[in-house]
């Protein structure tokens, strides 16, 4: 693998870039914020295989048709019809297959989503309730 040092870290605004050559993917003022979409409305512009790097956002994928093979650090996760993968931010990943014929859902979110005051979430304190109650 190549040195840590040499692994791009990518904001959304890099890694659409990064992911898609050539195509630029429908973007509007939350997507750097929070972005979710139909995976087969992206699959056909991807460039296989991509790179190891990093992303400034946490992502997911939700795979209901298809297989795609992703890595998560140095370990490598096929993704099947029905699983879901998660990647926090600033992990290194890479994407080494995904078949023709994946559906599903992509989203991209950054961490400060999940501290917004309107969402008035403690869930330290949450956890802690359900498993006293368990």
């Amino acid at each position: 693998m190549k040195n840590e040092s040499n692994i791009p870290s990518l904001h959304t605004s890099q890694f659409d870039e990064f992911l898609f050559p050539g195509w630029k993917p429908p973007n509007y003022s939350s997507y750097h914020h929070f972005h979710i979409t139909r995976i087969e409305q992206y699959v056909n512009h991807l460039k296989v295989p991509v790179l190891p790097h990093r992303r400034a956002v946490n992502f997911f994928i939700f795979l209901t048709k298809g297989k795609a093979i992703r890595s998560k650090g140095l370990k490598q996760y096929e993704i099947l019809e029905n699983h879901f993968y998660f990647l926090p931010a600033d992990q290194i990943t890479s994407l080494t297959y995904v078949s023709k014929d994946a559906e599903g859902f992509y989203c991209h979110f950054s961490s400060e989503v999940l501290q917004h005051k309107m969402l008035q979430l403690d869930l330290v304190k949450d956890f802690l309730i359900v498993r006293k109650h368990s």
